[in-house]
């Protein structure tokens, strides 16, 4: 018996797939490598049960960002503030529910809450990650640095079915700094379902002023 043996040929990834590839795997680390800039996401979340709106958020987060020893962060959900912290050189404050600055012995609990919570792309897009579908748009500039422009979209036969909350659909732009990796800006709506639960989201995300002077000011400095 002669056994004949098939060769499938895979296609070689291009610089730009590779690209979209490695922006799924960024940690705060590479974000560093930017310098210093600011960061703002904006959410808006909408749940649905049949055609009925039963909920809806909206959230921002802006991130100033220099080094771990001198960096401002800011979330609001639905124009209320939960978290306006301040760190300038290893000195913290935070705002607190009286509208009273507050200095805090220590800025590392901070400093840890931050690389858990500062990829808002993550907590959203996650999910549809092995699904996504990238669609080169060729190269542009932002802030003096070359960048990756993309479509994205969803292949639905990609699609986990397992989940509790299954991805839909995905759509929007996003732009990729070719020297690290790092999402610097993103619009994207996507929706998730579960029997007749429907979650809507937008998201949208920049970082901008890369390698600017970052100004912070020291609450101190206000009184």
């Amino acid at each position: 018996m002669i056994w004949m043996l098939a060769c499938v040929w895979v296609p070689e990834e291009t610089p730009e797939e590779r690209l979209a590839q490695a922006s799924q795997k960024v940690i705060f680390a590479s974000v560093e490598k930017l310098g210093s800039h600011r960061y703002t996401a904006q959410v808006r979340r909408r749940e649905y049960r049949g055609d009925e709106l039963v909920s809806e958020h909206e959230e921002r987060v802006q991130i100033d960002w220099i080094d771990w020893d001198n960096f401002s962060y800011m979330r609001e959900v639905d124009d209320r503030e939960v978290m306006n912290l301040v760190v300038i050189d290893h000195q913290t404050w935070q705002l607190k529910k009286n509208g009273v600055w507050e200095q805090r012995p220590d800025a590392e609990p901070y400093r840890v809450q931050m690389r858990s919570s500062w990829n808002t792309w993550d907590q959203f897009v996650g999910p549809f990650e092995k699904a996504l579908v990238w669609k080169d748009l060729g190269e542009s500039e932002q802030d003096g640095r070359k960048v990756q422009l993309y479509e994205v979209d969803v292949d639905p036969l990609k699609i986990s079915q397992k989940r509790n909350l299954i991805p839909k659909s995905i759509s929007g732009s996003v732009s990729i700094d070719q020297a690290t990796a790092v999402r610097v800006y993103a619009e994207v709506q996507l929706s998730s379902t579960h029997d007749d639960y429907t979650k809507d989201v937008r998201l949208q995300l920049r970082r901008e002023d890369i390698g600017g002077d970052i100004k912070l000011q020291s609450p101190a400095e206000k009184k």
